[in-house]
């Protein structure tokens, strides 16, 4: 454990940590046979790689708001759910990072070109599906009109009425809410943060507990590296952040912190 929080507090103060074999202390393999144990079958050998969209599945979002608080939103082409509205979003392809995937997504859906400006969150089922939220600035292009509707989308719009709208699935709306929090907030949240391409040989993962006796945040813990991450438990506590540690560098504004690991 104390090999782990030396990790942890070069994490805190901005340093690449040293990845070694005993960086690494509940391996998949471990895991799987604790849940073996347990009568659980696992969800991934003990030698799964990450491959994308083979064996992992990367899925970008774009939440834009205007300042008039409306939200960006597509009318669904695909046969499984046309003519319902939802978010711009999409799979990453391989070989393609998180921004240029976003900015692509908006581009084919809405017609309109975007600058991501920050990353609002990460969501994650099953081990291997992953979403990546952020939110952006509209550089240009044009909304597309029922005229131009294609295989991406039928048209898009702004709205700012969400609940009116016939959703695809109804996870957006906290989304959205998210965005005009962000928007409204106007940097008082945290800065702009983008993921940052950095190449590591695993996939490591820590819930961490974090607490300030000064200042602190709910929902979000900042990262000048890699990913944001944000809980929906903390409402439910005064002054504390849970957050996944996903190898990322951590930018703290408590006065003072604490960190106990899982």
């Amino acid at each position: 454990m104390s090999s782990v929080i030396n990790q942890l507090e070069d994490l805190l103060e901005g340093l690449d940590p040293v990845v070694t074999e005993d960086y690494v202390d509940f391996t998949l393999k471990q895991q799987n046979e604790v849940q073996i144990a347990k009568g659980i079958t696992p969800s991934a050998p003990a030698n799964y790689v990450p491959v994308t969209k083979k064996t992992v599945t990367y899925i970008v979002m774009a939440a834009i708001t205007n300042d008039a608080g409306d939200v960006l939103f597509m009318q669904e082409a695909k046969s499984s759910c046309a003519g319902q509205w939802y978010l711009p979003a999409g799979k990453v392809e391989p070989g393609e990072d998180l921004e240029t995937a976003c900015k692509r997504e908006v581009k084919e859906e809405t017609g309109l070109e975007i600058m991501p400006t920050t990353l609002l969150a990460i969501e994650t089922a099953s081990g291997s599906w992953f979403r990546f939220v952020m939110t952006g600035d509209v550089l240009g292009g044009k909304l597309k009109t029922p005229s131009q509707a294609d295989s991406e989308s039928l048209q898009a719009k702004w709205v700012s009425k969400v609940e009116e709208l016939s959703l695809r699935a109804r996870d957006v709306i906290a989304v959205v809410e998210q965005a005009r929090h962000f928007k409204l907030a106007k940097g008082m949240l945290h800065p702009h943060l983008l993921p940052v391409n950095t190449h590591y040989g695993r996939l490591l993962m820590r819930l961490v507990i974090c607490g300030g006796s000064h200042y602190y945040v709910r929902n979000s813990l900042f990262c000048n590296r890699n990913i944001i991450c944000r809980s929906r438990w903390s409402d439910s506590f005064s002054n504390l952040d849970f957050i996944l540690l996903f190898q990322c560098k951590i930018h703290i504004i408590f006065g003072n912190y604490w960190i106990k690991t899982f």
